[in-house]
């Protein structure tokens, strides 16, 4: 694995002048640093990871109703907390964090040749609910798309899109269960290669 880190700033309100190498952002005044993951973070990414995903698997609830939702989604914890370990631990991803006052506040896993040479999946990105709104989950994915692309990929997936996310960056967006990708709805990628 690579190692890399960044760090970004959250500017306040309007644009700050930082220094070099560092990235304003809009919203708060916390610090940013992205780091490699580390195993020691793994019970802090699972823990705002489930608090994350709360209300999204509420909604699902309320929308399928507690027959179908229960029958898919028996204990959705337990199933989450599993996909999430799976992503940060496995060895086909490439995890980084994002830290604020010394804890993990989100985290992104990327896949590198991912279906296809040189494509690169961003595979699951969390952002712990006391610091989402404030840019962190847009740092996240920047940080994963230009780490892709250092790593020599020319096409990137985020699956699923966030939405924000995926405007910010100018993603294109792909319809959900894209027959090249059966089993992976693709939601969202950008290319490097020109058409032709």
């Amino acid at each position: 694995m690579t190692s890399v880190q960044g760090t970004f700033v959250n500017a306040g309100a309007s644009e700050a002048v930082v220094a070099p190498g560092y990235r304003s952002i809009t919203v708060s005044d916390v610090a940013i640093e992205i780091r490699n993951f580390r195993q020691d973070d793994l019970e802090a990414v699972v823990e705002f990871s489930l608090r994350a995903w709360a209300p999204v698997f509420a909604s699902v609830r309320d929308v399928m109703g507690d027959d179908i939702f229960l029958r898919l989604h028996p204990d959705w914890k337990v199933d989450q907390d599993q996909v999430v370990r799976s992503s940060c631990t496995s060895d086909e991803h490439e995890v980084f964090v994002a830290v604020a006052g010394g804890r993990p506040v989100g985290f992104v896993a990327i896949a590198l040749n991912a279906f296809h040479e040189r494509m690169g999946v961003i595979d699951i990105i969390g952002v712990d609910p006391d610091f989402q709104r404030r840019g962190v989950g847009s740092q996240l994915a920047e940080f994963a798309t230009e780490h892709m692309r250092s790593r020599g990929m020319d096409i990137a997936v985020i699956e699923p899109a966030a939405t924000p996310v995926t405007r910010l960056h100018g993603l294109h967006t792909k319809p959900q269960g894209s027959r090249s990708y059966p089993s992976h709805a693709i939601s969202a990628c950008w290319t490097d290669q020109s058409p032709g």
